[in-house]
This record gives C-alpha cells, structure tokens and sequence, in this order.
C-alpha cells in the first residue's frame, strides 16, 4: 500500500489545477488477514465520488475453500474519483488528514512544483514570478542554486511540450 499510496500521490502532483484522478484498488486477503485497499488509500485533494466494480470470471471465485467458512469472497473493486482542488495543496486522508504546500514537499519533483507554480500564476509567466513564488519555501532552502534550477526546469518543461517560450525568461502554458 506504501507503493500504491506513492504512485497517487505522485500522480495527483502532476495534475493540473481542477483536473481529476481515478484509482481503482481492490481487497486484498492473505493468510487469512483482510485488507481493503480502499480504507488505507491515500486520498490527496477531494474524494469526488466512488464506484463498485463488479469483478467476474474471478479464479478465487472459482476455487473451492475448505475450512474458510468466516468469509465471503469478495467480488468487487472500488473505484476512487480525486479531485485536485487547487495547485499548490497536498491534501491526503491516511487515517488522519495531513496539508502541505506542494512548495515545502519533499517528495515532489521540481517539475512537479515549478509547473504548478506555472498554472498558478496563470498567464505569461517570468522567471522572476516564479522566484518570487518558490522564495522562501523549503524547496528552494534545500538547493543552493534553486534559481538555475528553475530555469533549468523552465527549459526542460518547454522541450517536453507543456511551456512555450515567449521570449528571454518568458513563458506560457503550451495549448492543449
């Protein structure tokens, strides 16, 4: 779950502003322990909606238990549709409820924080904007040179598509 919880969240940073997320887990039931990987899915932003998946043709549902009578098989899988709310927050139910500014996540990547910088300044955005957003947050203190970072960043987001160049130091979000 450890695995599973890192790759939604590593997701739900990726993910623009308003945009959704859709997970779905199953149950999981060794050595006799029952697990729901719905209830120890980390949730990051909002919980829009869920869904039960029917699963058929099973190969636990065609196998005879002797001595298992205490349980049903499960015959389903739980679908979660996330909501990312807004750029910068990091919200995730594990069992208790943690926030964080994406900015101070030790986790995210730098295209992870400096493209949701980019979607929140919205609009042609400068290197300087984008200083002056990171400026005194955790991800810029834990590098030295966090500046060329950016704009090292900056230009990596352009060649992957995501940024258009407008001029020196200048950028917007590439069209859809």
């Amino acid at each position: 779950m450890r695995c599973v919880n890192h790759a939604v969240l590593r997701a739900f940073n990726a993910m623009p502003t308003g945009a959704y997320e859709v997970c779905l887990v199953g149950e999981i039931r060794s050595k006799g322990q029952y697990r729901s990987m719905m209830q120890n899915l980390a949730i990051p932003g909002i919980l829009h909606q869920t869904f039960i998946k029917l699963q058929h043709n099973t190969v636990s549902g065609n196998r005879t238990y002797s001595g298992r009578g205490d349980y049903a098989l499960t015959g389903h899988e739980m679908i979660a549709v996330i909501k990312k709310p807004s750029g910068y927050e990091l919200a995730y139910v594990m069992p208790k409820r943690y926030t964080m500014d994406l900015r101070d996540c030790a986790m995210a990547t730098w295209k992870d924080v400096v493209m949701s910088v980019v979607r929140n300044l919205k609009g042609e955005v400068t290197n300087e904007a984008v200083y002056s957003a990171l400026e005194g947050h955790k991800r810029a203190e834990s590098n030295v040179d966090w500046k060329a970072k950016v704009r090292q960043t900056l230009q990596f987001l352009e060649k992957s598509g995501l940024l258009t160049r407008m001029g020196t130091g200048r950028y917007v979000l590439a069209a859809a």
